[in-house]
């Protein structure tokens, strides 16, 4: 992994050939991040400082240089420098003004008006990041509703692909714009037929360490969701349906949801409300984790066989089969060599049963 030192304008400055290590990772919906030791050289300190760019040369990708710590000892000195990924641009900005969803909206086009009123043409002139654009619709059709205000950009819309499953990246184009864009993974598993099927084994020698529980300590089924008001005169909703041993409740206090004062009216205040509930309860559900540690060495190749945010096969020897996501890919360069670890999110079982890999 060879890498281009950038300046804040997007200009080469320096080549870095060689290093001590360096690891790379990126997520599917989330900002990635870097980690980068070098020799600590007059050139080297000159080049990597904060506010450069890393961008690499076989991808494209580029990362924003944050952090710099530089240790000398009588034997060596050492340069470490630390930072984020492209996207992590928008952590720059907060959603200033209560913001919305309009009817029948997608979540998509949702995303693309917060970066476009936070980022690009923000009412004030000073708010706006230069360089950034949005690239080309995906056409995802999922229809939100949603409001929010003074929350962070980039926690914003992490959460939103989280719920709609959608994976988003910021590249650098050969104008030397910032482009974001969504996109969704490919489904690599057994359950298509269209792509090769990519599978992690025990018969392919490409799954090893394996480990497995369940908890469901923090499960909740149905939720009550307080709205404005005080008192009796207090606004809910509620979802979900269980009764007996089965219903696990959980309190919503969405307070901050406004009606402003009857401009938004009933009907899609409920659907505010509910869509709150909704996001809460998602991360209160059942979860069986399942540990393991995955060679990529001998059967595919990542960015040719499979990407970040494919769904591929696992099996392993106790006779669990499921689908999990690549949610992200840590790649990794040192003196013993080039590794990638993928992490896998949620999936489910095929008794329907939820599973995490770690």
């Amino acid at each position: 992994m060879n890498l281009y030192v950038l300046s804040p304008k997007y200009n080469k400055v320096a080549y870095l050939d060689s290093y001590r290590s360096l690891e790379w990772c990126e997520r599917y919906n989330e900002s990635g991040d870097f980690v980068l030791c070098v020799a600590a050289t007059p050139e080297t300190m000159q080049t990597i400082k904060k506010r450069m760019i890393l961008q690499r040369e076989d991808t494209g990708g580029i990362c924003f240089v944050e952090d710099v710590e530089v240790v000398q000892s009588q034997e060596d000195s050492l340069l470490t420098a630390k930072g984020r990924t492209a996207d992590s641009v928008l952590n720059r900005r907060i959603i200033w003004t209560q913001t919305v969803s309009r009817s029948s909206e997608t979540a998509e086009d949702f995303i693309r008006r917060l970066i476009t009123e936070n980022v690009i043409s923000p009412a004030i002139a000073e708010r706006q990041i230069p360089d950034v654009t949005l690239g080309e619709r995906q056409g995802f059709n999922d229809v939100i509703s949603m409001q929010i205000t003074g929350d962070n950009l980039l926690t914003a819309i992490s959460n939103i692909c989280k719920i709609y499953n959608y994976g988003f990246r910021i590249t650098l184009t050969d104008d030397k714009k910032l482009e974001f864009n969504l996109y969704r993974g490919a489904d690599r598993s057994y359950n298509q037929s269209d792509l090769p099927y990519v599978i992690f084994s025990d018969t392919f020698d490409n799954l090893i360490e394996t480990e497995y529980l369940t908890n469901e300590t923090n499960y909740k089924n149905v939720a009550l969701i307080g709205g404005e008001g005080e008192g009796t005169a207090r606004r809910y909703q509620t979802i979900g349906e269980s009764a007996g041993l089965d219903r696990y409740e959980l309190f919503v206090d969405a307070k901050d949801i406004s009606s402003n004062e009857g401009e938004i009216i009933e009907d899609d205040y409920n659907k505010l409300l509910q869509e709150r509930g909704k996001e809460k309860l998602s991360e209160c559900e059942t979860v069986e984790e399942y540990n393991g540690l995955i060679d990529t060495a001998n059967t595919y190749t990542y960015r040719k066989d499979y990407e970040l945010g494919d769904i591929v096969q696992i099996e392993n020897k106790l006779g669990i089969q499921a689908t999990p996501q690549i949610t992200a890919v840590l790649e990794s360069e040192n003196e013993n060599g080039y590794k990638i670890v993928p992490t896998f999110g949620d999936w489910r079982a095929e008794n329907g049963s939820r599973i995490r890999i770690l």
